[in-house]
């Protein structure tokens, strides 16, 4: 015995919505993009008092190269001392320099936590400056 399948013409709102499907299966998930390079402030907060703290700034330049300082003029970083960085996903591991200790977590393109190696809460947080 032989079945025999009857197919309808697709509704309209049958087509939309296989429409929809097929968009939303053909977008493509974003990658993870790396933290931009540029001029970074670096900011404590101490729960406690409830007030935030100027920790210092960092610059995170091309070829995985990054300066710190305690302070700055303008973007001019006073007396900086380099390092190297790399990334993998949102992980910003500091290789060498006066960061080797710590590392960073990225949580957007222009702001990632500070964290030392070993430690439960997070050191600072670093903001890209425009």
């Amino acid at each position: 015995m032989r079945l025999r399948l009857a197919l309808k013409a697709p509704s309209r709102i049958g087509v939309a919505l296989i429409a929809c499907v097929l968009l939303l299966g053909a977008t493509a998930v974003p990658a993870s993009a790396k933290v931009k390079r540029g001029l970074y402030d670096c900011y404590s907060f101490d729960l406690s008092l409830g007030i935030t703290t100027y920790q210092g700034s960092v610059v995170l330049k091309a070829k995985g190269r990054y300066s710190h300082a305690a302070g700055r003029n303008g973007r001019s970083l006073i007396r900086p001392r380099s390092g190297k960085y790399s990334q993998a996903g949102p992980r910003i591991s500091f290789k060498s320099g006066p960061w080797a200790s710590l590392y960073g977590v990225e949580k957007a393109a222009t702001k990632f936590d500070v964290w030392a190696k070993g430690e439960q809460i997070k050191s600072w947080t670093c903001y890209l400056e425009t």
